[in-house]
């Protein structure tokens, strides 16, 4: 064996030790914060606003596919008042950094709601920024564009 690639795999090895990477390259970090962008799609999809209030923080904020920015009550209100209904959300296409106790994930969105009697569907691409608070990945701000065909 070269010794440069016998070196170079060790150092990935150690690496991967280090950052708490399994063999498939994928952290208890990712894990964790892939679970959390999955659990904002099931709050979507079982129009539970209670559940995407426990996922974000106090401060939270969202930036519309029209470019204003939401607190994290103008974001729950139109879900607990149900002018916001989803018939289905669904997020795909899923990459998660993890950077100390901050992340990022990106994702597709496929939705199908309305808004009152105006139909909210589309596809978007989403970024959600998250912190460990307390042991704890809570999304602190999130933002989705819309991806025109």
């Amino acid at each position: 064996m070269n010794l440069s690639i016998g070196i170079s795999a060790l150092a990935v090895a150690i690496t991967s030790l280090l950052c708490g990477a399994d063999s498939s390259g994928i952290s208890p970090s990712d894990t964790a914060v892939r679970r959390v962008v999955e659990r904002v799609a099931e709050s979507f999809d079982r129009n539970d606003p209670a559940l995407l209030d426990r996922l974000t923080t106090a401060d939270y904020t969202f930036v519309t596919p029209t470019g204003s920015i939401q607190n994290k009550e103008e974001r729950l209100a139109p879900m607990r008042s149900g002018a916001l209904h989803y018939a289905s959300a669904k997020y795909d296409e899923i990459v998660v950094h993890v950077y100390g106790s901050t992340a990022v994930a990106t994702a597709r969105v496929i939705v199908r709601a309305t808004m009152g009697k105006a139909d909210a569907s589309g596809t978007f691409r989403a970024t959600l920024v998250m912190a460990r608070i307390k042991d704890r990945w809570m999304v602190v701000a999130s933002h989705a564009s819309a991806i025109r065909p």
